[in-house]
């Protein structure tokens, strides 16, 4: 393997390189910093834009231009057109080098021989690396509670004991939604480049994934525990299509797990699943996932109001969030005061960053005009959810790319900011591998 990249490096020009290893690295750095992702995103933008003057054979990707490329006309204008114009263009237009992200991978999956199984190797190292380590911390942290070369794990109290494992991610606590991310996209990587039986592969991702499942419930990441059960009912769908068997033996396996961990109130568990139905349920009332963030989603739609048609400027919610008070919020949406209070008294804000759900902060801080970009990638979404389950001559291998985007653009659930950069990566990393695999069955 070493020797077949090595010679395929020789044969290619510096510029071709670049973007290639700067691809490989990409799962590597999205958990060893931030400041290598941007490096890394940068050699692939500067190079890639050398490469599409020079390279005659470049392949296009017909009709996704017009989308793409249109939105991020469109942010541009609306950062242009709001209050804080040179600090909104930093996140509009500086978007346009995952654009190219998109792109350079694409252009790399169709010109690299075996570029899919370096790919895959990279990404399933990642993912048992941060396993390792994840498990590492909660064990040195459970039982010798002392100082690690890593991070510690966090504890909550001394009081109520519930570690939380971040392994490389320290404070930010991110090793959940790494994980939850890169599993679908090994996923379908592995059932692509893989060359051993359907149902051997099935009993493979099932033995990963359990170990997996119980570090992302380590990590007390509720979104990526969520995320991570959605991926396994997909591949639960596939197995079952490969063998009637696997029909009883995935659900009940999940089932068993889950029901040691509630019962047992491991790592308080129990106590995590009741206080989020609490949160979701207060005194019997639907609310958005918590009144927290309910507070964020209506403060999004007053500020949607006062500039519906661009919004006020992409990642500006956190300027704009102040011109409307949680008192004010309050009353407008008619919240029960008793629950406009956290546990220890700590009031409930209305300003953040972002809004903590996709759909809100698009719809503030894009418009109208955004929204309807936005609701045009879900339906598309929709449509591929519907014909995974339903289309028989599907190719639903493909599908698991394009999970890490629906997990990225998400509209019902909370989540993180849409011009974040670790997200942003993210989010679209599966979709040129999902795109290379749409052009081969068209061809």
């Amino acid at each position: 393997m070493r020797s077949n990249l090595t010679q395929l490096l020789k044969k290619n020009k510096l510029n071709i390189n670049i973007i290639t290893i700067s691809i490989l690295l990409l799962p590597i750095s999205l958990f060893v910093g931030p400041a290598i992702v941007e490096i890394l995103v940068f050699l692939i933008f500067i190079s890639f834009i050398y490469t599409f003057i020079q390279e005659k054979d470049f392949f296009l990707i017909k009709n996704f231009e017009i989308i793409i490329f249109s939105f991020f006309f469109l942010i541009i204008i609306s950062s242009l057109l709001s209050e804080y114009k040179i600090i909104s263009l930093k996140s509009s237009l500086l978007s346009i080098r995952f654009i190219v992200l998109i792109y350079a991978t694409f252009f790399i999956i169709n010109k690299i021989d075996y570029f899919l199984k370096f790919f895959f190797i990279i990404c399933l190292g990642s993912l048992l690396i941060n396993m390792f380590v994840g498990y590492l911390q909660f064990f040195y942290d459970n039982f010798f509670q002392g100082d690690l070369f890593l991070n510690k794990g966090v504890w909550l109290t001394e009081s109520n004991p519930k570690l939380i494992v971040s392994g490389f991610f320290g404070d930010e606590k991110k090793l959940g939604s790494f994980l939850c991310r890169l599993f679908p996209l090994t996923v379908g990587l592995y059932l692509l480049v893989s060359k051993i039986e359907n149902n051997k592969k099935i009993i493979n991702i099932l033995i990963f994934f359990i170990p997996l499942f119980f570090l992302i419930f380590l990590s007390s990441e509720r979104m990526s525990l969520f995320y991570c059960s959605l991926t396994f009912v997909f591949i639960f769908f596939y197995a079952a299509r490969i063998n009637r068997k696997n029909i009883i033996i995935f659900p009940l396996s999940i089932i068993l797990i889950t029901s040691i961990l509630y019962f047992s109130d491991f790592n308080r568990f129990k106590q995590t699943v009741d206080r989020s139905y609490e949160q979701i349920f207060p005194k019997g009332r639907l609310i958005f996932f918590s009144v927290q963030h309910s507070f964020f989603a209506s403060t999004s739609f007053e500020l949607f109001k006062a500039n519906p048609i661009l919004g006020i400027g992409p990642n500006n919610f956190r300027r704009k969030c102040s011109e409307y008070s949680a008192h004010y919020i309050s009353e407008k949406y008619n919240y029960d005061k008793t629950t406009i209070y956290k546990a220890q008294n700590q009031k409930i804000q209305n300003c953040s960053t972002h809004p903590h759900n996709i759909f809100f902060q698009l719809l503030s801080e894009t418009g109208l005009f955004g929204i309807i970009y936005y609701l045009i990638f879900n339906i598309f979404l929709f449509i591929e959810i519907i014909k995974f389950f339903f289309k028989k001559n599907y190719n639903q291998s493909s599908f698991f790319f394009l999970l890490p985007i629906i997990y990225y653009l998400n509209p019902l659930l909370p989540s993180g900011n849409f011009f974040n950069n670790w997200y942003m990566c993210f989010g679209i990393l599966g979709l040129p591998f999902y795109l290379y695999l749409v052009r081969i069955k068209k061809k």
